[in-house]
């Protein structure tokens, strides 16, 4: 099934000749449309353009999933009520006024559709390509933050963690909840940060600090930040390098010892004990 047939079923009112597509991808500055719209602020990231791009009174918006190059997830109908100039650091941005429609419910989060995108325009007429936009499958449920994979598979940019952490994730609070030994990658740079966990929250508390604060308080990642700007801290990734099944503080300081330097964290990462 096509993905015009199914909102002609879900919105009767859908006029697919005055429709463009948003096709949602990560920007030049970072900015994850997936991400805004598992935290609830897709509609408002959306609705902020740096030109006059939703001209038409609908807008159907499309997010790439990562790793999946034709693949998209249905992130809702809108309808466009114009547009306001302000202006951001000397330059021009519009301001939208939208409105999703009400029973989106049906779609949005659920659907994934299939698209292969043969130019780089993110915002092409729906009425040019809608034989081309294919359902590929319709979740049960609206798609939200994985569940806790393992420990031997996590591998989450703060950005992840942010929402892993406000929105309490059982799964991962669960699973993080012990000692253990972690890495922090910054993706800028490659350089690496080793940390452990031996409170009794476990690696879960350490990081819903670094969720908070960017660094976790600790002193070598202060010192980046304050240089660098907190937002810098958007480049870490976060992953467990090993759990540990001993409450002794100083089996843990061996351990992590040892991937400080297997890492080489102290003489070329962010490491400086």
């Amino acid at each position: 099934m096509n993905l015009l047939q199914i909102l002609k079923m879900s919105y009767p009112q859908f006029d697919d000749s005055d429709c463009k597509v948003h096709l949602a991808v990560k920007n030049t500055v970072g900015e994850d449309p997936l991400n805004e719209f598992l935290s609830g602020r897709f509609k408002e990231w959306q609705e902020i353009q740096t030109k006059k791009n939703f001209s038409n009174k609908y807008i159907l918006s499309l997010i790439q999933i990562p790793d999946k190059k034709n693949m998209w997830l249905f992130a809702g109908l809108y309808i466009s009520h114009g547009s306001k100039v302000f202006y951001e650091k000397n330059a021009r941005r519009y301001k939208y006024s939208t409105q999703q429609l009400a029973d989106d419910n049906l779609l949005a989060g659920r659907a994934i559709i299939s698209f292969e995108r043969s130019s780089r325009q993110s915002y092409p007429y729906f009425n040019k390509l809608k034989d081309k936009f294919k359902i590929n499958e319709i979740k049960a449920n609206r798609i939200a933050v994985q569940d806790f994979p393992g420990h031997e598979n996590v591998r989450i940019k703060k950005e992840i963690l942010d929402l892993i952490v406000s929105q309490g994730v059982d799964s991962w609070r669960g699973g993080l909840g012990i000692p253990g030994i972690y890495l922090i990658t910054d993706l800028a740079t490659g350089r690496f940060y080793v940390g452990k966990a031996d409170g009794r929250k476990g690696i879960w508390q350490r990081w819903s600090e670094y969720s908070k604060s960017g660094h976790g308080g600790d002193v070598d990642l202060r010192k980046l930040l304050s240089e660098k700007g907190s937002d810098y801290a958007k480049n870490f990734q976060f992953s467990v390098l090993e759990i540990t099944d001993t409450q002794s503080l100083s089996e843990i300081d061996v351990r992590e010892s040892h991937w400080k330097e297997v890492l080489a964290s102290r003489t070329h990462g962010y490491n400086k004990n």
